[in-house]
């Protein structure tokens, strides 16, 4: 899962290819390792998969529309604020 959305192992380890020698890379590439079945992805992680996805391969539009629905979410802020 990223973003809440289920990504199949050979579509994170494109991804993984896709950036290259960014952090993330290392983080998608650990969580295929070790079985994990959700990666966390930060604010800026999302914002530059956004980026990189602007044209998605095969198996990555969902993922793309996914960020792209929460980038478009306004943040929730307590009721206190």
């Amino acid at each position: 899962m990223l973003a809440g959305e289920p990504v199949l192992s050979q579509h994170v380890e494109l991804l993984a290819r896709m950036l290259g020698e960014h952090p993330l890379a290392d983080r998608l590439e650990l969580g295929l390792a070790q079985r994990n079945s959700i990666v966390g992805l930060t604010t800026e992680d999302r914002d530059m998969l956004i980026e990189l996805l602007h044209t998605p391969p095969s198996g990555l539009a969902a993922l793309h529309n996914a960020l792209l629905r929460q980038s478009r979410m306004s943040p929730r802020r307590p009721s206190n604020y």
